[in-house]
């Protein structure tokens, strides 16, 4: 299973903290990925941390235009 795959699992299975996780390991490595961005925004806003998901989201908005 791809790293993306397993956020993806752990999003939908709402271990929103372990996904958090996997996501912030996975971005320090590929810091331009717009899908584990987009993914953590995700994970930010069920969390309740909608400035994060936003922030989040923006960036990846601006990978998918590069």
């Amino acid at each position: 299973m791809t790293e993306i795959a397993e956020i993806t699992a752990l999003l939908k299975s709402n271990k929103l903290t372990e996904a958090l996780d996997l996501a912030d390991r996975y971005l320090a490595a590929h810091p331009d990925d717009a899908e584990a961005l987009f993914l953590r925004g995700k994970i930010h806003w069920r969390m309740g941390n909608r400035p994060r998901a936003t922030s989040d989201y923006a960036a990846r908005s601006e990978e998918r235009r590069v």
